[in-house]
């Protein structure tokens, strides 16, 4: 007999049967729809409809539409920062807070990495281009593997004759491969919420369901993560039978469904996981986690008012896509009939069959060969009437899906964009769809990333070493203590969400250099004279190489000590009493040279040809003069 669920577990059970099986039931049909729909799966009922001689042409057109889109908004290098929460510190206590932040930065830059989070996020993103919902499951993940190494030892042979022999054997050693944070992309087909939330922190229970080999809980049983694993197999199954949608293969065959339940209650989050529904696999228990939160994190990058879920882009185009099939096939069929054509055979001719088609043949028949034997050839207008509508759906699908309005000069002219002006504007505006999609993806990695952050301060518990690119390019070993990493810290993405076009960042960081560069003479005399604070040059060199995608700085930066006696600020005079440069003699500047009514080099020239070649400076080159 199997184990009864606790009254606990009951209610749980209660609480997702009641508030999230009946409106995921219609969300996953929906979805199934929308994924036929970007997989260019027709339905069989409408494939069997068409005679054999019919064109039935189903090309994933919005496949295309969605990987273009899916190239324009995501990265394959996440750019963050992490910084001390603002609040009131003390001076010692702040400087202790921005060490912290600084080992949560190359913490995060080598678990990410050993995570290959990067390759999550093309399928997070597609996700949500498909159903209108992505989540990301993040938790604490220890990869232990046994695997065999090689080992030198002693010949015992040679032992006896007084020798050392070297000799390899094999042995099985405990490798640990990741102890960290992971981040998961969950299929929305198993993931359940309350019908009535709005958002996902606040729904009243949340729903998880990860279909499991029973090797694999028996393996996390001996582990101790779960146990009555043996009696899922007499309480039998009572999840659904998940199917794939473009091959028809099943998702669940020779797996049980062990649904985790997470709701709340007024003193905090709450979790049980239930083996097939019936089996309590794990007893309840509050939250694990310290960040008090659900372990999920929802991104919709086209948000619909008041609901979880938003809008799909497949959805918006699904109709448009079959009408182009639809049309298209037409206008095959029309093409064909033409290019085959139909012979009319008069009731005079006693065997039809005998009239053979091929170049150069010859037909011996009594009459008007006219009236007996004539072709029969439709019209070619319908077909040549079907390209323009072809050409507007596919660019309704354009417009409707996000993409940008045209992607060639020929296509300009559709879309009302006849002149360069016309088509920068109708270009922008599409960019600033593109960057006000990734936003939404920028916010999600920042939950992300908040959460991980979060489950290193709560399970780190020993010094642990990071390899990073330190000064001078140089590998170096970082060690981390886990009380370093205490503190309340904020995982931000916000520079990226500030500049997302790489080209405005980078514009943005040498406009910003550039006027260091410049004033930073004038700014050092005030800092001198205590009228202002002295810059710091590391920082904006910094700013400048992110920029341009590099996440290890500290290697551009050098260790080596600079000789104070040559060195010199650019612009600023040399000091009294130095010698001038070898092979460059000292001079005195004359007065005229910066006289405006002489020099045109004088910054307040009134000679024509300064103003030419100022106008040329400013467009990167020089002025035809």
């Amino acid at each position: 007999m199997p184990v009864e669920l606790s009254e606990t577990a009951q209610k749980a059970l209660r609480l997702f049967e009641e508030g999230c099986v009946s409106s995921h039931t219609t969300f996953v049909s929906k979805l199934q729809e929308r994924m036929s729909a970007y997989h260019g799966v027709l339905e069989q009922s409408a494939a069997r409809r068409r005679e054999s001689w019919q064109s039935n042409l189903h090309p994933p057109l919005i496949e295309h539409i969605v990987e273009s889109s899916l190239a324009a908004i995501v990265d394959g290098r996440l750019t963050f920062r992490v910084k001390p929460r603002a609040r009131f510190y003390e001076p010692e206590e702040y400087e202790q807070a921005r060490l912290g932040a600084q080992a949560h930065e190359i913490l995060h830059n080598a678990q990410l990495a050993d995570d290959r989070f990067a390759e999550r996020q093309q399928p997070f993103a597609l996700q949500d281009a498909i159903a209108g919902i992505t989540v990301a499951k993040n938790h604490w993940c220890r990869d232990v593997r046994i695997r065999p190494r090689l080992k030198v030892v002693p010949d015992e042979r040679g032992l006896e004759l007084g020798v050392f022999l070297p000799r390899l054997v094999e042995e099985e050693t405990v490798d640990l491969r990741y102890d960290g944070p992971t981040t998961e992309v969950v299929n929305v087909e198993d993931f359940y919420w309350h019908e009535a939330a709005t958002e996902l922190q606040k729904s009243p229970v949340v729903a998880h369901a990860v279909w499991m080999h029973h090797s694999e809980l028996k393996r996390l049983e001996e582990l101790g993560y779960y146990q009555n694993v043996d009696e899922i197999k007499n309480a039998g199954g009572s999840g659904p039978n998940a199917k794939r949608v473009v091959d028809g293969t099943s998702r669940s065959k020779d797996m049980v469904e062990l649904l985790e339940i997470w709701w709340r209650e007024p003193d905090g989050i709450y979790s049980v996981a239930l083996g097939e529904r019936k089996v309590e696999l794990s007893p309840p228990r509050k939250n694990p986690f310290w960040h008090g939160e659900y372990p999920f994190v929802v991104c919709t990058t086209r948000p619909d008012l008041f609901s979880i879920p938003g809008k799909s882009q497949v959805e918006r185009i699904a109709d448009i896509q079959q009408a182009h099939w639809d049309l298209t096939n037409q206008m095959l069929d029309n093409v064909r009939l033409i290019n085959n054509a139909i012979f009319i055979v008069g009731d005079e001719v006693t065997d039809p069959d005998a009239l053979e088609f091929y170049p150069g043949a010859r037909w011996p028949v009594e009459g008007d060969p006219n009236q007996m034997v004539m072709p029969w050839t439709p019209q070619a207008f319908p077909a040549q009437v079907a390209l323009p509508h072809l050409a507007n759906l596919e660019q309704m699908m354009q417009n409707i899906a996000g993409g940008h309005p045209f992607t060639s000069t020929s296509e300009a002219t559709t879309v009302g964009a006849d002149t360069a002006t016309e088509a920068a504007l109708a270009t922008n505006i599409a960019e600033r769809a593109t960057v006000r999609l990734r936003e939404a993806l920028f916010y999600a990695y920042g939950r992300i990333g908040q959460q991980r952050t979060e489950l290193n301060q709560q399970f780190l518990r020993t010094d642990i070493m990071v390899e990073r690119i330190g000064l001078d390019s140089e590998s170096e070993f970082v060690r981390i203590a886990p009380y370093l990493l205490q503190g309340d810290y904020l995982f931000d993405v916000t520079p990226m969400v500030e500049s997302l076009m790489r080209s405005e960042r980078r514009a943005e960081a040498n406009a910003k250099l550039q006027m260091f560069t410049q004033c930073w003479t004038v700014y050092l005399q005030l800092a001198k004279a205590g009228l202002a604070t002295p810059l710091n040059a590391d920082e904006f060199m910094r700013d400048w190489l992110q920029s341009y995608d590099e996440s290890d700085v500290d290697r551009y930066f050098s260790k080596k000590p600079v000789d104070q006696a040559g060195a010199q600020m650019p612009g600023q005079p040399p000091p009294p009493g130095a010698e001038p440069p070898q092979g460059i003699p000292a001079g005195v500047t004359a007065p005229q040279s910066i006289d405006p009514a002489m020099s045109p080099s004088a910054q307040g020239s009134l000679s024509g040809e300064t103003m030419l070649q100022r106008t040329g400076t400013m467009r990167g080159g020089p002025a035809n003069v």
